[in-house]
C-alpha cells in the first residue's frame, strides 16, 4: 500500500480531511482486502471510504480515498489492509497478511 507516510489534505466539508491512497495485489490467492484506520495500540479508528472491502485483481492496483473527522485525525496513527481469504478446504492452512502505512505528522514533515 502506498504512501508508506500518508498526509491529510483538507476536504471542501469543514471538520473533515482525506488521503488518497494506492493498494497493489501480488498475491495470486487474494482477491480482497479490507481497509482500516488504527491508533497507536491498533484499535480501531472511524473513517469512511467508498467500500471497506476492496477487489483488488492479481497482478492490479485500486486507488481510493479515506475520510475522517478532525478530531479523529489526532489519535489516527496507521492505515492498513487486510487480505481476505476463502478456503474451500477445511485442512488447508490460511495467511492473511496486514500491511500498514504510518500517518506523518506535521512535527515529522
Amino acid at each position: 500500500m502506498t504512501p508508506t507516510y500518508p498526509t491529510w489534505k483538507r476536504t471542501a466539508m469543514d471538520g473533515i480531511q482525506k488521503t488518497t491512497m494506492n493498494l497493489w495485489n501480488s498475491r495470486q490467492d487474494v482477491g480482497y482486502y479490507e481497509v482500516g484506520v488504527f491508533d497507536k495500540d491498533f484499535k480501531p479508528i472511524p473513517f469512511v471510504t467508498l467500500y471497506s472491502i476492496l477487489k483488488v485483481e492479481y497482478l492490479s492496483h485500486v486507488q481510493f480515498d479515506v475520510y475522517i473527522n478532525e478530531e479523529s485525525i489526532k489519535k489516527a496513527v496507521y492505515i492498513c489492509s487486510l487480505s481476505k481469504l476463502r478456503s474451500n478446504d477445511d485442512n488447508k492452512p490460511l495467511l492473511a497478511t496486514r500491511i500498514c502505512s504510518k500517518f506523518k505528522r506535521a512535527k515529522e514533515l
